[in-house]
């Protein structure tokens, strides 16, 4: 048995356990007040745990200058979407560590864990490559301190995450637009103040349309199945195969030479 903040009311080990496990697809209320235990304060905590510094993340992109013309802007970060552990790693949600860690791979270079910024970082050339190191739905935390350091604008990051609505084996480019449910990609839109930014879309699959008995949350946490492991494999190989022209900023030749091949 575990015993919540501040001393109140135990709270049982099941329940401490789904409230450390990531959110996934779908935003959660934060908790109601407790008669004679929770406070306006101790509620305030917890919603400064959820965004601890959204506001300041905010009015420090407002002070990065954008050009009129961003379509070809290089990009500076690219990100790669996942949860950190090892018992997460072979899972669909985290399609976008495997492009990343396979990219800094054929680069040479190596991932580096940076407290400041919440998550691992490596650098190859004046471009960095990052993998959050909170759970997804914290994503943006990790985003948002790197830009803000370097001073990257929102048009110069690329994110690479696990999309549902395309089938494994399908990758494609994407800019600005909604999360369609994906809580890294809404944090990270929280976070910068914007949704302008590029997306690389990895294909998993949706449990429906695989014809599977398992919910999003459940599926997205377990691994491809054998069938579907290669073909996302083959996509991600396809997609850094392109990047060197994503990364220039040449996004129309990067997306035609991609979806040729797709």
């Amino acid at each position: 048995m575990t015993v919540s903040a501040g001393g109140c009311a135990p709270v049982s080990g099941a329940v401490a356990r789904r409230k450390q496990a990531p959110r996934l697809y779908r935003l959660q209320a934060l908790p109601a007040a407790r008669p004679g235990c929770d406070n306006p304060s101790a509620l305030q905590g917890r919603r400064a745990w959820f965004a601890p510094s959204i506001d300041s993340a905010v009015s420090a992109f407002a002070k990065i200058p954008v050009p009129p013309d961003s379509s070809h802007m290089p990009i500076r970060l690219l990100v790669g979407l996942g949860n950190p552990g090892p018992e997460y790693e072979d899972t669909r949600h985290n399609a976008g560590f495997w492009l990343v860690d396979r990219y800094a791979s054929e680069l040479g270079a190596s991932f580096k864990s940076e407290r400041d910024f919440f998550g691992r970082v490596a650098r190859f050339g004046e471009r960095w490559m990052l993998k959050p190191q909170k759970f997804m739905n914290l994503s943006g935390q990790a985003v948002g301190a790197v830009a803000k350091f370097y001073k990257i604008a929102p048009a110069e990051i690329l994110v690479a995450h696990d999309e549902l609505d395309l089938d494994p084996g399908v990758v494609k480019f994407k800019k600005g637009g909604g999360h369609a449910g994906h809580n890294g990609l809404r944090d990270i839109v929280s976070v910068l103040g914007t949704p302008e930014f590029h997306r690389l879309r990895i294909g998993i699959g949706h449990p429906r349309t695989l014809e599977l008995d398992q919910d999003v949350a459940s599926f997205v946490l377990h691994p491809p199945r054998k069938s579907e492991r290669p073909l996302i494999e083959d996509a991600i190989d396809r997609a850094i195969a392109v990047l060197p022209e994503a990364l220039e900023g040449l996004m129309e030749a990067a997306m035609m030479k991609l979806h040729r091949k797709s």
